[in-house]
């Protein structure tokens, strides 16, 4: 069985610089998701954020964290124990 080929990324661009001293840029990756033999294999989008700046403003190792989805925005929130 013949693979498909993945079409090649589009061409960088050029990466912005954060507007205040709080903010950070990141990149969104890709991420190659293989399926089984009946489902098709795909690429998804993918963030990383890791960094000392985290802990600095409440992230602990192991905490949940709620994702809120908006258009063209993400906003994390440390989940609350209950």
């Amino acid at each position: 069985m013949r693979r498909k080929s993945i079409p090649p990324p589009p061409p960088p661009k050029q990466k912005p610089r954060p507007r205040t001293a709080d903010e950070r840029v990141l990149t969104v990756a890709e991420y190659f998701a293989a399926k089984s033999r009946t489902q098709k294999e795909e690429l998804l989008p993918m963030i990383r954020i890791r960094g000392q700046w985290l802990k600095k403003i409440g992230f602990g190792i192991g905490e949940f964290v709620i994702v809120k989805a908006e258009p063209k925005r993400l906003v994390l929130t440390i989940a609350e124990e209950s």
